[in-house]
């Protein structure tokens, strides 16, 4: 019997939702010892001390006067319209951890991610706070401000899968 896939439903899935401190905390222990701003945030889904809500429109911010230099900032935007803040991340110049599907063939990675940044394709599913199943579609940790490159990150050991 032939197996039919979900139907896709663009810009109709839910758009606010709050990545697993479990992963942030791994990311971090990958890349830096603390984020410093979320950019992309509610008071209720924020993973730093600091954030950027819709009252102040991330997109229209100056992330670099927001960023210090040196200071990392952590980036899970709306998965329905991707390519701005792509690309706002890739012109900060700044140091930005960017949590997205792995859409290898979209414009906006071509533009704004193929040899512009340090991809971790993701290994584990993540599994988004309030969810009961891990987000069906591959994800990448895309990371603005270092060598660019590509690299598979196994972010659970077993031990964590448990």
């Amino acid at each position: 019997m032939a197996r039919t896939m979900p139907k896709q439903k663009p810009g109709k899935s839910e758009q606010v939702v709050c990545t697993p401190m479990e992963f942030v905390v791994a990311a971090e222990r990958r890349l830096v010892t603390h984020f410093y701003i979320d950019l992309a945030a509610l008071d209720v889904n924020k993973v730093c001390s600091f954030h950027i809500g819709p009252a102040e429109d991330s997109l229209a911010a100056d992330w670099r006067r927001k960023i210090p230099i040196g200071r990392w900032a952590w980036l899970n935007p709306p998965y329905s319209k991707i390519g701005p803040w792509m690309k706002k991340a890739y012109q900060s110049g700044r140091l930005i951890a960017v949590l997205v599907p792995a859409s290898v063939g979209s414009n906006w990675w071509r533009d704004y991610v193929h040899e512009k940044a340090w991809v971790n394709f993701l290994n584990g599913r993540i599994q988004f706070v309030g969810h009961k199943a891990g987000y069906p579609k591959d994800l990448a940790l895309i990371v603005y401000g270092l060598e660019p490159g590509y690299d598979i990150w196994t972010w659970k050991t077993k031990k964590e899968k448990r």
